[in-house]
């Protein structure tokens, strides 16, 4: 997985590559070895509110959904805009 501009869409494709893999209890810790340390070290990061569990996988998945999701830079998005090119 990779954390860059395009982080949402590296995200969504990982997780359902992840999720065709797995089917059982331990699919966080499977998630967070697959992802990578650098994934480990924003898990180590997240901040659970109430009713919220770090051992529960769908939890996880919504912080690093979250996290990718916000990770949308402007400038980049503007310049593939404008780079396109209309065709006859």
């Amino acid at each position: 997985m990779v954390l860059d501009a395009n982080a949402a869409d590296n995200w969504r494709k990982f997780l359902t590559q992840f999720e065709s893999y797995l089917v059982d209890k331990l699919k966080v810790n499977m998630l967070l070895h697959c992802a990578g340390p650098e994934a480990i070290e924003e898990y180590s990061h997240f901040v659970y509110n109430a009713g919220e569990d770090k051992e529960r996988y769908e939890d996880v998945c919504s912080k690093f959904k979250a996290l990718c999701e916000g990770a949308r830079n402007a400038i980049y998005e503007r310049l593939v805009f404008n780079k396109r090119s209309q065709k006859d």
